[in-house]
């Protein structure tokens, strides 16, 4: 692990005076866990989960203290995409800071793995003595519309399978030796976890506290390759596991809806600003999401699958990346089919794409350029039709 660096905010007036903020726990204040679990429930937009994975926001909450039979859960939030969030608060005061709370938040995950939506919405009516489903609530929050629900029924169900869920521990601050623990968490049991570490730095104003939080280190799923021969031909098949991704000063930042436009017409002189703002707009509008990189947007359909990428040069994607991701998930590789039938039109021959769609699979496939313009409502078209048949 890296070493931590000494940080002090500092206030400054209008007249340019300033104080340098005293750092302090929320013990010297007196203040318990349940306080701190009272105010992640109230404003849950404090955690930063989406910095680890933009399919963990928003997080709409389930209740606290809620009940397994490995224990009672803190904080369980599910987001829109359909992933559950479980939340173990920790302050620096309690021994279990720095020993049995990564051993106790996975058996959480186990126990939550058994579960289906039923129990996630019996969760929520116990929690909230409410008759009201859990869906029902989502819908009157904005976060759904009532069409989605198959839909978000089927994807919250497959990931609870798949014990794909966010693991965050939260406290005022994080020993060291837990972050060393997380490196070990990828082979302590079999599912496709995330858990992250979030410090809450809290700084006194007077009768105030400001609330900073830091995302310390998280376990991210990541892609590797096995290879197999089969009839002659070299076949790579891909598998996930876990690793742990400390948050490091060198990581480059990500971009935003603003920068990448900004970069990508300068490419594009016969793309305007806002015609590539309509068309993020428009695919965010069908249940999409737009997750950023470095040079590039990528679509990504939450629970499922990245899908295509659109960089400042070049729309491509690879079809083995998606038939493989839907395999991981338990998909035959027919959901696929039409989705790469209704592309195909859209494909641009280029001295890189040398095979014609689709004699490989395992090839990057080039776009036109007008999917973002002219050609747009037939890619939109092609990306509402693949999702329908979640």
């Amino acid at each position: 692990m890296s070493e931590r660096v000494a940080k002090t905010p500092i206030l400054i007036d209008k007249s340019n005076k300033y104080e340098k903020l005293n750092r302090v726990l929320l013990s010297q204040e007196n203040l318990d866990e349940g306080w701190l679990q009272n105010l992640l429930a109230k404003h849950p937009s404090v955690l930063p989960t989406a910095a680890v994975d933009p399919n963990y926001a928003p997080l709409f909450l389930i209740g606290r203290e809620i009940p397994t039979e490995n224990g009672r859960i803190d904080n369980l939030y599910v987001t829109p995409s359909g992933h559950l969030v479980i939340v173990e608060t920790k302050l620096w005061s309690n021994p279990e800071a720095r020993r049995a709370v990564v051993g106790q938040i996975l058996e959480y995950a186990k126990a939550v793995k058994n579960w289906d939506y039923e129990k996630v919405n019996e969760a929520y009516k116990a929690y909230n003595k409410t008759k009201k489903n859990l869906f029902d609530a989502l819908v009157a929050s904005g976060h759904k519309d009532a069409s989605d629900q198959i839909e978000f029924v089927d994807v919250l169900t497959k990931n609870i399978r798949k014990a794909r869920f966010l693991l965050m521990i939260v406290g005022d601050g994080i020993r060291e030796n837990v972050e060393e623990l997380l490196e070990h968490t990828g082979n302590m049991i079999d599912m496709h976890h995330n858990i992250a570490l979030c410090e809450l730095e809290i700084y006194k104003i007077g009768t105030s506290k400001i609330i900073i939080p830091h995302l310390t280190a998280h376990t991210q799923v990541v892609t590797r390759g096995v290879i197999s021969i089969e009839d002659g031909n070299i076949k790579v098949n891909e598998i996930e596991e876990e690793k742990t991704t400390a948050k490091a000063q060198h990581n480059k930042a990500l971009l935003t809806d603003e920068e990448f436009i900004k970069n990508y017409i300068k490419l594009h002189r016969n793309i305007t600003a806002e015609q590539i703002s309509t068309f993020m707009d428009e695919v965010r509008n069908l249940g999409f999401y737009i997750n950023y990189g470095e040079k590039s947007i990528i679509i990504h359909l939450p629970g499922v699958t990245p899908l295509v990428n659109i960089s400042f040069k070049d729309n491509w994607f690879v079809p083995i990346k998606i038939v493989n991701a839907l395999k991981r998930r338990g998909y035959s590789e027919k959901m696929t089919n039409s989705l790469f039938i209704d592309l195909k039109p859209l494909i641009k021959n280029t001295p890189r794409s040398k095979s014609k769609p689709y004699d490989k699979l395992d090839v990057f496939y080039y776009m036109d350029d007008n999917i973002l313009t002219t050609k747009r409502e037939q890619f939109l078209t092609a990306l509402q039709s693949f999702k329908n048949k979640f």
